[in-house]
């Protein structure tokens, strides 16, 4: 009976700490570099204190110690590794009314803009770009995609909805999954 529960406390611990290791880093907020999990790449935020968008956030080669950046933000953003260090996404909270995605790959630089992605499978769904209120995310990696959720209000929605999708990076394929709320 103790061997079960230090079994299963070490399994919780084990949990608990990956988890961790692969939560989203939130910028400016954190002065922490966003490692990825290989430890090659680091992700920092540099603030600059002036102008609408007053922070990058800047990708360095552990390596090479080859800096550039990758992005101007305004207010806030997360970033999350994917697992296997390929790929990583960072939330870009711009507004009060609305957020978006992009992933990006660490080696090519490649930015995959998912509002792009998203409206060109739009579909029967392209109503919903009329909200006003419209907020894309990435929540976490799940065997090398990446979970997406387009929540918003408005015109179109007043109710609000909320769609959840799996966006593969290498195959830049997206799917829409269950049902729309």
């Amino acid at each position: 009976m103790k061997l079960r529960f230090i079994l299963f406390t070490l399994f919780l611990l084990g949990e608990v700490c990956s988890a961790r290791v692969h939560s989203a880093t939130s910028f400016p907020a954190s002065s922490r570099a966003a490692w990825s999990p290989d430890k090659h790449f680091s992700i920092s935020s540099v603030d600059h204190d002036s102008g609408e968008l007053a922070y990058s956030l800047i990708l360095k080669d552990a390596s090479t110690g080859q800096a550039k950046k990758i992005l101007d933000y305004g207010r806030h953003v997360d970033v999350a590794w994917a697992k296997d260090s390929s790929f990583f996404y960072v939330n870009d909270f711009a507004g009060s009314d609305f957020s978006t995605c992009v992933v990006l790959d660490p080696v090519s630089g490649e930015q995959i803009d998912l509002a792009e992605v998203m409206k060109k499978n739009a579909g029967a769904d392209s109503a919903l770009w009329s909200n006003h209120h419209r907020f894309i995310t990435c929540s976490a990696w799940k065997k090398g995609d990446v979970i997406v959720s387009f929540a918003g209000n408005g015109d179109a929605a007043q109710a609000g909805f909320e769609q959840q999708y799996q966006f593969d990076p290498k195959q830049k394929v997206l799917r829409k999954l269950g049902k729309s709320k």
